[in-house]
């Protein structure tokens, strides 16, 4: 009977989600620590501290300890250019820039410990479903090509902008608002397709709003809301000149707008199908 397929689905489905419960927890985990890595690595690169190891070691990670080993970590630093621009720096300041780096390359190697340990013990157990050998494979590729120190186009082109802004401190450049120097409009700012396409769609229909399904139309809001927080941050950080905190606050936000972002696309593309296949396998269990 139909109750009875119903029920049945309804088991298998539930029981699928139950087995692959650790494997999301485990995903969702390696993504917090993504963007913990994200947000020091944004700490590193406006304090200036990339360049304070100046030795590439794959193995150990223990820092200086004593302060003989402190004096030595900092003369080897003093052979290098970036020195020459901050001469005036102490052993304390070393330190301080030390900590980021130091953070920084202890935490990729965490993230990527915590991603590949896991990953061996699910393949073992057999608890990764096969359609997804091919996206975990390309998620440790992206690793192993971070690790070699290798470059790969991969972010959205905002999040890459955002980070060319604040290395070669471009957001000194235009510490106004609303004005962009001494202009009310730039040059180009009307040069924009996906507004023009949005509000030709809207217009089209003007009720596709209320043709979304509701887990879309909630993420569609957080994606607002993370899109707003985001700019009012930004306008915040210029304001301020660029301070450390703000500017950390405004990288780390463009994750969380990234985020919201997949997770939209991801509610407007499953939420229909998923409906439509549900009801489908439906048709077909209770068929004779």
């Amino acid at each position: 009977s139909l109750n009875a397929a119903t029920t049945n689905l309804s088991r298998a489905t539930l029981e699928n989600v139950t087995a692959n419960r650790p494997v999301a927890w485990w995903l969702m985990g390696c993504a917090g620590m993504v963007g913990a890595m994200v947000a020091v690595g944004g700490a590193t690169r406006l304090t200036r501290s990339g360049l304070s190891m100046v030795t590439w070691k794959p193995h150990g990670g223990l820092p200086p300890i004593t302060d003989q080993e402190w004096a030595d970590e900092f003369e080897l630093y003093k052979k290098f250019p970036e020195f020459q621009q901050r001469q005036h720096m102490t052993v304390d300041d070393f330190k301080q820039i030390y900590f980021w780096e130091y953070s920084h390359r202890m935490l990729g190697r965490t993230v990527g410990l915590a991603f590949a340990a896991p990953l061996a013990y699910f393949l073992i157990r057999k608890r990764i479903p096969k359609e997804m050998y091919g996206r975990l494979a390309a998620l440790f590729g992206l690793g192993a090509f971070q690790w070699l120190h290798r470059s790969a186009t991969v972010l959205a082109i905002t999040i890459a902008s955002g980070a060319f802004v604040a290395g070669i401190d471009a957001g000194m450049a235009y510490n106004t608002f609303p004005k962009m120097g001494d202009q009310w409009l730039p040059d180009g700012m009307f040069d924009m397709e996906v507004l023009i396409t949005g509000a030709y769609a809207l217009a089209r229909n003007p009720n596709v709003w209320w043709q979304i399904p509701a887990p879309a139309k909630t993420a569609l809001n957080l994606n607002v809301a993370a899109a707003a927080g985001q700019v009012m941050l930004g306008i915040s950080t210029l304001l301020n000149c660029v301070p450390i905190p703000l500017a950390i606050a405004h990288q780390t936000g463009a994750l969380v707008l990234m985020t919201s972002t997949v997770y939209t696309l991801h509610t407007l593309r499953f939420a229909r199908p998923l409906g439509y296949k549900w009801a489908s396998s439906i048709k077909q269990a209770s068929k004779p």
